[in-house]
Formats: structure tokens, C-alpha cells, sequence
């Protein structure tokens, strides 16, 4: 009887893998966009962003109080204005929250954000040339405020699906450049005004807006855009849904309550004999910690769980508000409150995109999180007025009690609702708090269990082996011919390089390039040649290429399921001659997914390779073997940045003319690498 391994996985992959052939490439897909440098450009340019957008937001009160006291110093009304445009900015960052998020993920987060940063730049423009508050509500109030609302839910969502064990972490340093940039923006504005004027410091924050945006917009995608998703399949009954709407009406409530202290705690201080310069200092000191809070409530996340820092996020917030914000008529106290307020509120904002994914799945968080938005709106435009009125009325007092109540109440309300969706999720405090080293004891290290975000980790590491080989294999299927080539490195001088090869011919018309781990590429280059070799003797004639593929991905597929086993971490890029079909290019992975490809890569720089394909295939295909084998060179030496020798390269070809498979030998390669070069 032979080794388990050989007979009995073949028999088990044939009872087993009737529907590999049919195995979706989200798992691949997502894998072939996460090169780890990708993911931290993604963070700082989300950052970027939001810091601009919300930065110019928060700075708007230094230009205001300039137009107020000297511009429109004795016209009340003009005055009066002038306050609703900080509302206005503030309402459109939530109002287009819906379209935006629907249309990030259905066309394009990049291409949504430049238009973004392009509105935003023109609203600063036209801003400058207004002479009316009026036409400034427009321009600085509606414009600039459409630009916000297109740019800060997809930046706020972007980098959550590139991560998932630093996913809170990843999203509280994101949101914290809403903070940074209120830092560094505001006495940047007043710089400017007080040096040139109020036109001039918006004609130069949307020049800084345009080039930085711009610059940031580049590196604003996700992992994988799902193009089978258009407009009209928006689903209108997620509204039915009571978690939905629970989460719906909590973020409501914080929408209404966040600003108002911000706006109002100055106020309170100077009431009570502290001066304005100190209580702009303790404002400073709230934002300050909300930028830490964002930060540090983002990365507990991690580890206590999304949801539980959502709930601790919203209580401790409103216990600041109902026994703080009355007793804060001091400066100590004061400092409490800024600290303690600061940092749960704007903690709130890094897990509250997260809880929506952790609710509503992940592949729909920027549409959910956009949904959200736009519902909140609404108490984004009451918060405030409401709070004023509270404030006006008779009796209300020096120590704003009426007003800390308000906002208590409301993050109270928000704080019910989050404990609600929080016990539907779960009845065991354990299922959420547990850390993720401790959660990914099980779905990151056995093959057979998924993670929450329907992952299996162990199969994207096998994708990571495959980059980590240092290899790159290119392959470029012609008119008339079929080409691959790779890289041929020898590890150690003392090596015999005869002996080393990831070419290979598995049959007299297909053959193969592996491209991973060399001894896991070697056995499945056996059993590509055991398959072969039965195919023939049942059947009594070659088996062809596509079959062949089918197959190895069946059995690839088979490593995904068992316990007992492991997923092989090789892709192998397979060609050969179809006497009906000609030239023939598949590719299988580790996922057990195979295609039919004009061009196809792999190894470190198959996404570079993939670019630099797709840009010289959108003519037609090469015409002879000729311009083949020069495209397949042409792309690795591309990618790699290197001039080759025939030392460097392995290059295999089936051709019309030649339909067996050939492994060019150095002299030929040289010879091909020659005319290249004349060509050029």
C-alpha cells in the first residue's frame, strides 16, 4: 500500500473537491493587495485627509472671531450669520455621509476622495472672494462642507480592512489626525490672518489642501473593491433591522451631544472667574486628549474587544458630563474634565466604524458607517441650538446644570443603546473581551477554523511563503505561443546550478514554473505528473492543460479543509498546447483557486508584474514567439529593475510551430536577451 499521503489524498480529493474548480479568488484577490507597506501609506494618508478636511473645520472659529470683531464689527445680523456656517460644515460632514460611503464602495474610495479634496479646494477659493456672510454660508458653509462629507467616511473606514489584529489600533491612529489637524491648522489660520487676512488664508489652505489631498488620495483604497455591487442594490430593509437601527439611533445621540460641550466649556469657565487664555488652554488640553483617547480606545479595542470599548467609551463620557462638567469651576477640575471628556469622546470615533463591521460585516462598512452618518445628521444641526435654548432660559443659572444634564441625557441615551446591541450580540462577556493573541489561538493557527471576518489565516500565510521566496515567475500567453520565465537564483556557490531549476515539464506538451517554497513546488510537480500519467492510462491520450489545472487545484483545495494537513506554499503557473484551444495559461494557489490567464505572476513582485501586464495588454496579444518571450522579459526586468544575463533567468516556450514544451537552454536565452537589447 503507499504512503497515505500520495494514494489516499488522491482518493480523498476526489471525493472531496467536486466544487473547487468554482472556489471564489476573494481570498486570493485580498491577499495579492496587501503588500505591508501598502497598509501603513493607507493609514498616514487617511490621516492626511481627515486631518485637512476637519482641521479647516475647527479652525473656522479663528476666522469668524476676526470677521466678528473687525470685518462685520457693528452689524448684529451679519454677525449672527456668520455662526451658522460652523454649524453648516459641521452638518454636511454628516449629511453626505450615505452617497459617500455607497459610492466608495461601489466605484472608487481614491477617486471619490480627489473629487473630495477638489471641492473642498474650490469652497476655500470661493470663500475668499465673498464680501457677504451670506455668500460665505454657500461657499465656506455648503461648498467646503460637501467636499468633508464625500472625503470623511471613507478615509474613517479605508484602513480597517487591512488589518485584522491591529485593526482598532489602525483605525484610532486614522481618525486621530481629526485632532492633529485642529493642532496644527488652527494657529496656522490665525497666523495667516493676522499677517495677511481672511481671503488670503483661505486662497493658501486650499492651495495646501489641493497638494497635500491630492498627493494622499493616491494611497486611499481597500483591499478589494467588490465591482458585482452597483447602485440599485442598495438594501433599503437593513432599516428594519433592530440592531441596525439601534446602532442607528446611538450614533444620533452622540452626533447631538459630542460638540456641544466643546462649544460651551469655555463659556462655563469664564463664568466662573477663570480667565479666556486659560480656559482656550483647557479646550486645548480636551482636544489633545481626544487625540490620545482616539488612539489609545482604538488599540484596547484589540484587545477588551470593539464592542466593550464602545460601551466604556460612552459611559465614561457621559458620567463626565452628569457629575464632571457641574463640579469643573476650577481649574483642577477643569483639566479633569477636558482629560476625561476629551479623551472617551473622541475615543468614541475610532470604534464606532469598527462596531458597524463588527455588527454588519466588514465588505459593507463604509456604506453602513456613511448610513449613520447621514441619519446623524440631524443632531449634528440640533445639538447646539438646543443647547442654547436650554442655556437662554429663565433660571438656568451660572453653573449650566440644565446644560451638563442635556448632554448627560444624551449620552446616556447613546451609552442604553450601545449596552443593547452589545448583550444581542453576545450574552458572554467572554466571546468579546477575549484578546486576539488568545482569539487567534484558534482561527490563526488551525487551517479548519475561520476567523470572525471569515478568513482562514493559515492559507494567506501560505500566500505569504510564496512572496517571502524572493522569486518573481512571469508568464505570457501569444497568438501563437505561451511563455514563462522566472528568476534563477542559487543559494550557495558550493551549489551545483545545473541542479537548481523551477522549471518544469510535467507531460511532453505542459509543463510548469513553481514559484514558493522549492520542496513543497517538487512534490506537487509529482503529483502533477501522477495525475498525467493516470489521466493517460485511463483514457488513452495526453491530458490537457486546463484539466491538469483543474485538478492540482482540487487537490490544493483539499489542504484547506483537513486538520491534518497544510496548505502548499507554491503557486504554480502551468502552460501547454491545446490542439483545439492553442496556446494555453493557467494558474493554481493555495487557496485551491485556478484561472486561464493572457498574462499572470507571482512571487514578491506579482502585483508590480500584474500593473506592468495589464498596461501593455490592453492592445493585443503578442503575434509570434518572438514578441512573446520580450514581453515576459521585459516585465520581470521591469519590475525587478535590473538588467538580466542568461545566468539570471529560466525561460520555457510552447509554440505553434514547437507545440512541445522547451526549456531554452543559456545560450539561447542569451541569444533572445541580445536581440532584446538591439531591438531597443
Amino acid at each position: 500500500m503507499e504512503p497515505f499521503d500520495e494514494k489516499g489524498i488522491a482518493t480523498l480529493a476526489a471525493d472531496d473537491v467536486s466544487t473547487a474548480d468554482t472556489t471564489s479568488p476573494s481570498t486570493t484577490d485580498e491577499i495579492k493587495e496587501h503588500p505591508r507597506y501598502t497598509r501603513y501609506l493607507v493609514i498616514a494618508s487617511c490621516f492626511t485627509i481627515q486631518g485637512l478636511s476637519c482641521g479647516v473645520v475647527h479652525s473656522w472659529g479663528v476666522q469668524q472671531e476676526y470677521l466678528a470683531n473687525n470685518v462685520y464689527k457693528d452689524e448684529p445680523k451679519k454677525i449672527e450669520t456668520l455662526s451658522y456656517i460652523g454649524t453648516l460644515m459641521f452638518f454636511s460632514l454628516y449629511l453626505w455621509g450615505m452617497p459617500a460611503g455607497w459610492i466608495a464602495e461601489v466605484w472608487s474610495y481614491r477617486n471619490l476622495c480627489f473629487i473630495g479634496v477638489v471641492i473642498m479646494a474650490v469652497g476655500q477659493v470661493l470663500a475668499s472672494f465673498c464680501s457677504e456672510p451670506w455668500q460665505l454660508c454657500i461657499t465656506q458653509g455648503i461648498v467646503f462642507g460637501v467636499g468633508i462629507g464625500l472625503v470623511f467616511g471613507p478615509t474613517s473606514t479605508a484602513p480597517a480592512g487591512w488589518f485584522t489584529k491591529r485593526r482598532g489600533l489602525a483605525t484610532g491612529i486614522t481618525v486621530a489626525g481629526v485632532g492633529v489637524g485642529g493642532l496644527v491648522i488652527a494657529p496656522l489660520t490665525e497666523f495667516l490672518v493676522r499677517t495677511t487676512s481672511v481671503a488670503w488664508s483661505q486662497r493658501i489652505t486650499a492651495i495646501y489642501i489641493l497638494v497635500l489631498g491630492t498627493i494622499s488620495c493616491w494611497f486611499v483604497r481597500v483591499p478589494t473593491q467588490n465591482t458585482h455591487r452597483s447602485f440599485r442594490s442598495f438594501n433599503w430593509r437593513e432599516f428594519k433591522n433592530r440592531r441596525f437601527a439601534v446602532h442607528a439611533g446611538m450614533v444620533f445621540f452622540v452626533t447631538a451631544a459630542y460638540i456641544v460641550p466643546y462649544t460651551y466649556l469655555p463659556e462655563f469657565w469664564v463664568t466662573h472667574g477663570i480667565s479666556s487664555q486659560t480656559a482656550s488652554v483647557l479646550i486645548a488640553v480636551a482636544n489633545v486628549a481626544s487625540s490620545v483617547g482616539r488612539i489609545v480606545t482604538g488599540f484596547s479595542a484589540d484587545y477588551i474587544g470593539v464592542l466593550n470599548s464602545l460601551v466604556l467609551s460612552l459611559g465614561i463620557a457621559c458620567v463626565s458630563c452628569l457629575l464632571v462638567w457641574p463640579f469643573a469651576t476650577n481649574i483642577g477640575v477643569g483639566v479633569v474634565m477636558g482629560l476625561f471628556y476629551g479623551f472617551t469622546a473622541g475615543g468614541y470615533w475610532s470604534v464606532a466604524p469598527l462596531a458597524a463591521a463588527k455588527l454588519f460585516g466588514i465588505e459593507k462598512l463604509a456604506s453602513n458607517t456613511g448610513t449613520f452618518y447621514t441619519v446623524s445628521a440631524v443632531g449634528a444641526w440640533l445639538g447646539n441650538p438646543v443647547g442654547n435654548a436650554i442655556l437662554s432660559g429663565p433660571g438656568h443659572g451660572t453653573q449650566f446644570l440644565g446644560m451638563s444634564i442635556y448632554i448627560g441625557v444624551l449620552w446616556f441615551s447613546a451609552f442604553v443603546m450601545a449596552v443593547v446591541n452589545r448583550a444581542s450580540y453576545s450574552k458572554r462577556l467572554i466571546d468579546i473581551t477575549m484578546s486576539s493573541r488568545s482569539a487567534n489561538a484558534g482561527y490563526d493557527r488551525h487551517i479548519t477554523i475561520f476567523s470572525p471576518e471569515g478568513r482562514l489565516f493559515q492559507v494567506e500565510y501560505a500566500f505569504k511563503a510564496i512572496s517571502n521566496a524572493g522569486l518573481t515567475s512571469v508568464g505570457v500567453r501569444g497568438k501563437d505561443s505561451v511563455v514563462i520565465v522566472t528568476q534563477k537564483k542559487v543559494p550557495d556557490k558550493l551549489i551545483d546550478a545545473s541542479t537548481v531549476t523551477h522549471i518544469f515539464r510535467i507531460t511532453p506538451h505542459i509543463g510548469c514554473v513553481m514559484t514558493g517554497l522549492d520542496p513543497d513546488g517538487r512534490n506537487q510537480v509529482m503529483r502533477a505528473r501522477q495525475e498525467a500519467a493516470e489521466f493517460k492510462y485511463k483514457n488513452g491520450y495526453e491530458i490537457a492543460p486546463d484539466m491538469l489545472a483543474k485538478r492540482m487545484a482540487n487537490i490544493n483545495q483539499v489542504y484547506t479543509q483537513k486538520a491534518f494537513m497544510r496548505p502548499l506554499g507554491v503557486s504554480m503557473i502551468l502552460i501547454g498546447w491545446d490542439d483545439e484551444r492553442g496556446p494555453q495559461l493557467y494558474k493554481t494557489d493555495p487557496a485551491g483557486y485556478f484561472a486561464g490567464y493572457r498574462a499572470t505572476a507571482a512571487g514578491a513582485k506579482h502585483q508590480e508584474a500584474f500593473n506592468y501586464l495589464e498596461k501593455k495588454l490592453k492592445s493585443d496579444e503578442p503575434a509570434n514567439v518572438e514578441d512573446t518571450v520580450e514581453m515576459a522579459v521585459a516585465t520581470l526586468s521591469s519590475v525587478l529593475a535590473a538588467n538580466f544575463k542568461a545566468q539570471d533567468l529560466e525561460i520555457a516556450v510552447v509554440s505553434k510551430d514547437n507545440p512541445k514544451f522547451r526549456v531554452l537552454s543559456a545560450e539561447e536565452i542569451d541569444n533572445e536577451l541580445t536581440r532584446i537589447a538591439e531591438k531597443d
